[in-house]
């Protein structure tokens, strides 16, 4: 007696099988239409924000080789204070003449690719929002190619390394609670030129 053969029930949402060949070519299809992101960007002198360069010291890497992720922090933190310090201000003089001092009150960066020691780093300084008693920050790290170091230009072959959001916070320096920035420090923050900023990549 025969047994009548019917072909098997396909699967709803199945996924067909190809052949090797067919395979590879779905591979290689994809891999030809994948475009890596592109961290390097250009930035001209005339808008180009804040900035202080740094170079990368043996103390500043991990096992691994590369910056590690924590001391971007302290980079930044370098940068905002040469960037108070443009407008007259030193940390120290502030405190013991206004009693105020600046905290963190939150941080969040983004790593987009790393840096090796004794690369030339520039660290950008944006005031993103300006309230009567925090700032909050936008900030950048970027890699220099060798030989690169005109002021205030950051090239096609600069690569953006990391991006933070910093929120600091005036407070008083004995009770630590929130108090108005220093009114001529805020005066001359507001009427500093506003450079644009950069799109992220």
């Amino acid at each position: 007696m025969a047994f009548l053969q019917t072909a098997p029930r396909r699967r709803r949402n199945a996924i067909p099988l190809v052949g090797p060949n067919r395979f590879a070519q779905a591979i290689f299809s994809c891999i030809r239409h994948y475009h890596p992101p592109n961290n390097k960007k250009h930035m001209s002198a005339a808008s180009s924000p804040f900035d202080w360069k740094i170079r990368v010291y043996y103390e500043d890497t991990d096992t691994g080789g590369v910056v590690f992720y924590a001391n971007y922090l302290k980079f930044f933190e370098r940068a905002r204070t040469e960037w108070l310090r443009s407008f007259g201000f030193q940390q120290q003089r502030l405190a013991d003449t206004t009693g105020a001092i600046f905290v963190v009150k939150s941080t969040s960066v983004d790593y987009l690719s790393p840096a090796r020691l004794d690369d030339e780093l520039r660290l950008t300084v944006v005031v993103e929002k300006l309230r009567n008693a925090s700032i909050e920050f936008v900030q950048e790290a970027w890699r220099l190619p060798s030989g690169n170091g005109a002021a205030g230009e950051i090239n096609q072959e600069a690569t953006l390394l990391a991006r933070g959001r910093i929120t600091v916070v005036c407070v008083d320096a004995a009770s630590f609670r929130p108090q108005p920035i220093p009114a001529e420090l805020l005066s001359r923050i507001k009427d500093a030129p506003a450079p644009a900023r950069q799109e992220a990549p």
